[in-house]
């Protein structure tokens, strides 16, 4: 009985690791001069306007983007919130823009999408400075994650198109 459990067991995994999903970034504006001369990145909650996604995918991928951006040390600050200062601080206004496929019963078998797009703005000249969408996908439904590792794909893939296009330039 116990072979059993552990084959099975090997299968799972294998399955969850052949089938986690990827993820793409489709850039419209680049960043010039990249983000580097920001100090602070401000991450208000995502907006949506499909209704088929949980309440909670609003504040919760921003979330963890501070949570990934404040380990990694990018910037001196990451804000949830407006801060006061103007100068020098990158908001990042995210908008989830699809789901796919809409009913649950669906994303627990099928191959799960989470598109978001983003624009990233310079807070003392109310400036876009890059924008791009994002999509998290997770294969196989439930069984590599569902929707909760769609939009953790999502969130690896705004984190680390940010880290990309962090270029640190001399006098910083």
């Amino acid at each position: 009985m116990k072979k059993v459990y552990a084959i099975l067991s090997a299968i799972m995994v294998l399955v969850v690791l052949s089938s986690c999903g990827g993820q793409r970034t489709f850039q419209t504006n680049p960043p010039v001069g990249g983000f580097a001369e920001y100090l602070i990145i401000e991450i208000p909650d995502f907006k949506t306007s499909v209704s088929s996604i949980p309440p909670d995918a609003t504040w919760r991928i921003p979330n963890e983007i501070a949570e990934r951006l404040e380990r990694e040390k990018i910037f001196i600050g990451v804000s949830r919130s407006p801060v006061s200062i103007r100068e020098r601080v990158l908001v990042m206004e995210g908008n989830i823009v699809n789901v796919e496929p809409k009913e649950w019963y669906e994303q627990a078998i099928r191959t799960v999408r989470v598109t978001a797009h983003v624009r990233f703005v310079d807070k003392a000249e109310n400036r876009v400075i890059a924008e791009a969408t994002f999509e998290g996908v997770s294969k196989a439904g439930a069984l590599s994650g569902g929707v909760p590792f769609a939009y953790y794909r999502l969130v690896d893939e705004i984190v680390e198109y940010i880290k990309h296009n962090y270029t640190l330039r001399p006098g910083y």
